[in-house]
Formats: C-alpha cells, structure tokens, sequence
C-alpha cells in the first residue's frame, strides 16, 4: 500500500487470515481445555479457578498452581475479543471500501471533463526539481547566493534519464511522477516533504558502464549533490551480487556511502521500514 492507493482488498485478506488462524486455535483451546477462568480472593490473597458447565451446573476447582491451563484460559479470552476486533475491523473496511475515492493522481485525471485529458500529465503537476529552494528560504533556512545559484541551475539543467523499459513505470506519486517502484514512490515522497530536490532514474556513465542510479539528490545548504538506491531483494543471491558489483564500480568513481552515497535495504523478505529511509535521507540531505 503507497501513500495514495488504499489496498483494502489486502488488507480484508489479510485480516481473513487471521481471523482463520484465531478461529482454529481457539477451537482446539476449546476442545482441550473447556470453561473459562473464575477468581475469589481469600485471606488477602487471589485464587484462580476454572469454572465449567457440567450436566448443567458450574463446577469450579482451583487451578492457581496450574499455569498451563491459566495460560490456555488466558489465551482463549484474548483471542475471542481479538475475534471480535477482526470482525468489526472487516466489517468497518468493507463499508469505507464501497465509499472511499482513489486519490491515486492518473485516476483523478481520467475523472476531469475530456477536454483536460487531451493534454499531458505534467501539466498537471509542479516540476518535482523546482520549486524547493524558494519552499526552503520562505520557512527562513539561510542559504548564501552562491550556493542558492547552484542548487537552482542543477534544479533547472536538464539531465540525461534513462529509458530503459518505460512501459514498466506504472507507479505514480502525488506530483505525476512515474516510476517503477512502490519503494521508490516512497523515496520520492519522503523527498517532497522534506524539500529536497532529485532527479529521479539519472543515468551515470563510469568508464565503460553505465547505471541508471534510483535517484540523485542536492543538499540545499552546501549544494553538494548525493546519489540514492533502494537494495529491495537482499534475499536474492544472483540480485546481491549484482548489487556488490555495482558498488564497487561506484567506489572506483567515488561515489562511496561514506560521502555521497545513500543505500537503504530491505529486510531478509524485501520489506522495508520507513522509518529507516527517512531517518538516512535526512541525515544526509538535510
């Protein structure tokens, strides 16, 4: 789920999931351990009991020395109210569902009047490189004319972008920007918000390779520019080593984590914390 797509659909899967899972275990609890937990406090102290219903009528024995079945008895209460909490979030999801508006950018345009949709989508969005340094100096940063000049003429230069398989950009942020990835368009929101001008899939020539970088970055208080990429599969053996490779080609050309090189990654299954991407592009940029 990105920041403008609500993925309710997985998120109704996933909570059927659970509610399975739940349900089976709170059977087998139920199977093995019947009745529920009961307590009276004698002579300052409390007493756990388990009380069930036997030929209809509540026998009770004490089971304060028992922790195992205190902790089935634990356990079965927890889940029935988890039970009850999937089912009015399924029930709750299921009805905003039908209700909620895609804020997804290329769907709000398909919704304008036809005359709108004639033209491209940039003209819909502010160019993603501009704009941010005048963001910056109204919030009272202090940045010197030399380098307010610099930031603004790399903001402004156009850039060699690679276009390599275009038809694969099929994620958009909230600026119109197409990109090919949901950890990308996250990279770029985070850039958004913080004001940090990029170029977004650069392409940079080393001797006789060539790299389309994820993104490359200006810091806007030095104007010294950064470069930034997602390692998103460390899982994959043939994707690590390729990423290995690469890094030490950069080495070669100075482009090294130490300096100016930004690498976040995902965990052993490609997932990834956003707090972690944030917190190294701050880091480095701001």
């Amino acid at each position: 789920m990105d920041y403008y797509t609500m993925d309710f659909d997985a998120m109704l899967s996933r909570l059927e999931d659970l509610r399975k899972k739940y349900n089976a275990e709170l059977e087998q609890l139920e199977l093995n351990v019947p009745g529920c937990l009961w307590s009276v406090r004698r002579n300052g102290k409390q007493n756990y009991l388990k009380a069930q219903i036997i030929d209809g009528k509540c026998k009770r024995h004490g089971i304060s020395r028992d922790p195992d079945t205190l902790r089935h008895l634990c356990r079965k209460a927890y889940l029935k109210e988890a039970l009850q909490a999937i089912g009015s979030n399924i029930q709750c999801l299921t009805g905003a569902k039908s209700q909620y508006f895609s804020l997804d950018p290329g769907e709000i345009i398909r919704n304008l009047p036809q005359v709108y949709r004639t033209l491209p989508e940039k003209y819909f969005f502010p160019d993603s490189r501009t704009g941010f340094l005048e963001n910056l100096m109204s919030d009272g940063t202090s940045v010197n004319a030399r380098i307010a000049a610099k930031v603004k003429a790399w903001c402004e230069e156009p850039y060699e972008q690679s276009d390599y398989m275009p038809d694969k950009k099929i994620h958009t942020t909230s600026r119109g920007e197409k990109m090919r990835s949901k950890n990308e368009v996250l990279h770029a929101e985070i850039m958004y918000r913080l004001n940090i001008p990029f170029r977004y899939e650069p392409v940079l020539h080393i001797g006789p390779y060539t790299f389309a970088l994820d993104f490359a970055a200006i810091r806007i208080r030095d104007a010294k520019v950064f470069y930034a990429e997602h390692c998103g599969m460390p899982h994959n053996r043939e994707y690590m080593l390729r990423h290995k490779r690469k890094m030490e080609v950069y080495e070669s050309a100075g482009i090294v984590p130490w300096d100016n090189l930004i690498v976040t990654y995902g965990d052993v299954n490609g997932n990834i914390d956003v707090r972690v991407i944030e917190n190294e592009l701050r880091s480095k940029l701001l």
